[in-house]
């Protein structure tokens, strides 16, 4: 018999239909909130590769054979990210190589993926993948620039502007980064240090840059082996430039030994005398001028007269003065911020 609900007839005593699914659907309490994920899936490492265009290129030995070690001690505890190529039959790895890697070395047989499904062009992968990068941290700055060099080719050479707007970083700061592939502004030494870990992008723009020959080659040397932050090494930098034994011809044992000790006499007490003395503002044995009201007053102008020049020279409107005197004036100009530093940290 059949009845009938609204216009449409309706076998009596039918029941409705559910998916596969739906049978297999977890109903216990800890599965509410959440859904079964049907694309994950343990897979032969055989049937794993990296994908070329995987902005990271740069992975440590050491650390690979530190997370192997685990691996081996705890499995792995979060599947890498994977895309099946039909036409290889094969996975690509999207994100996780340094865990598939480290899986290689530890042996493992097979390990966890999530397989994308979503049909991507190469572009939209590189896209992808360099934007998951960029929010790493164990990215160095090299493998960046040269992602990002890579997926503006991907672009078919979109503006920088694009570049930007996609992977959310600001267009001065891609400038940067694009200046470690530059062999006139960052050496092949310094380059494979940030690779390694042991020397940061603004440690070469901010202090390394401003040096050449074995100064820099010395300089490098102690901020890897001593691990000196950006100030210190700036001091250090400031220091070499102030000292008139120290040139680009000077052995790199004597730099690194000059640095040394410039960096333990620094931490030594010295009466203002000596520390003008050192830096050729008086003559040796020499005393400063009394300090007194008038004096205020003179270095209160002389304060103004500077700025007021300092600021000129930045104009781009007006007649360039000479390298040779740029450099001369550059020099001044950082032992005078040193002495700024000094009284400043000296009175309250």
């Amino acid at each position: 018999m059949t009845g009938t609900v609204g216009d449409g007839p309706r076998v009596r005593g039918s029941r409705p239909k559910f998916a596969v699914t739906d049978l297999l659907r977890n109903t216990s309490t800890q599965a509410r909130g959440t859904d079964e994920m049907m694309n994950a899936k343990l897979i032969e490492i055989a049937r794993i590769e990296r994908d070329p265009e995987q902005p990271r290129r740069t992975f440590p030995q050491e650390s690979l054979e530190e997370l192997a070690a685990s691996l081996t001690a705890r499995g792995v505890l979060q599947p890498i990210l994977v895309r099946y190529d039909s036409a290889a039959d094969i996975y690509v790895v999207i994100d996780g190589e340094r865990r598939w890697r480290a899986a290689k070395i530890a042996g493992l047989a097979k390990m966890p993926a999530v397989v994308v499904e979503k049909e991507q062009s190469g572009s939209e992968r590189l896209i992808d993948q360099l934007t998951a990068n960029i929010q790493r941290e164990d990215l160095n700055d090299v493998d960046r620039a040269e992602g990002l060099k890579r997926l503006k080719a991907a672009m078919h050479n979109a503006p920088w502007d694009q570049v930007a707007d996609i992977v959310g970083i600001k267009r001065s700061r891609i400038y940067q980064l694009l200046d470690l592939l530059d062999p006139a502004k960052v050496t092949d030494r310094e380059r494979e240090a940030i690779q390694r870990g042991t020397l940061s992008e603004k440690g070469v723009r901010s202090v390394l840059r401003h040096l050449s020959g074995s100064k820099r080659e010395g300089l490098q040397r102690m901020m890897e082996e001593d691990k000196l932050s950006v100030q210190e090494a700036t001091a250090a930098k400031d220091a070499l430039v102030a000292n008139p034994h120290i040139t680009d011809e000077t052995p790199v044992a004597q730099v690194v030994e000059a640095i040394r000790q410039m960096r333990q006499e620094a931490r030594q007490p010295r009466t203002p005398e000596e520390w003008a003395a050192e830096r050729a503002v008086i003559a040796g044995g020499a005393r400063l001028p009394a300090t007194n009201e008038a004096s205020v007053a003179e270095a209160l102008d002389l304060a103004r007269r500077l700025q007021t020049l300092l600021v000129a020279f930045t104009d781009a409107t007006v007649s360039p003065v000479s390298p040779t005197a740029t450099k001369r004036l550059r020099t001044a100009v950082r032992r005078l911020r040193e002495a700024t530093d000094l009284y400043l940290d000296q009175t309250p």
